[in-house]
């Protein structure tokens, strides 16, 4: 039988594509769920915090650099007292879920820089190792 013959609707004929549908009380293609193009709450704020930083880097704002720290702890936050060569320069403190939040970040930062190039970047710790045992090996070599 032919389609729409002695009043019998095809399912795509159920649904309109404009105001008939609506006036008429049936669902329309533009009633139909369609994925939100809207950024989220998220990629709003991520999109606010690459402003900033963008902002920061290329603005005026105070730059520090540091080849050690130091850190200590009150009952209430975390400092960061920065070291360039041995001497303090600055002071970075931070309430403790700030300091979580930092090491997080911190830890992905490295992860992500470590994958790409395909290297462990080693800590001060592990630096100072090799160098003692590299030290202890050439005085025993003499």
């Amino acid at each position: 039988m032919p389609r729409g013959s002695q009043g019998e609707k095809h399912p795509v004929d159920q649904v309109d594509r404009g105001e008939k549908a609506h006036a008429a009380g049936r669902p329309s293609l533009t009633d139909q769920p369609t994925p939100s193009s809207a950024p989220t709450q998220i990629e709003i704020q991520q999109q606010e915090q690459l402003a900033i930083a963008t902002a920061a880097l290329r603005g005026a704002a105070p730059r520090l650099y540091a080849n050690g720290f130091i850190v200590a702890q009150s009952n209430s936050d975390v400092s960061i007292i920065m070291l360039t060569n041995g001497s303090a320069t600055s002071v970075l403190t931070l309430s403790f879920i700030a300091a979580k939040t930092l090491i997080g970040e911190l830890t992905k930062a490295m992860t992500n820089l470590e994958e790409a190039i395909g290297e462990t970047i080693p800590t001060m710790d592990e630096i100072q190792e090799k160098m003692k045992k590299a030290a202890e090996a050439r005085h025993e070599s003499r």
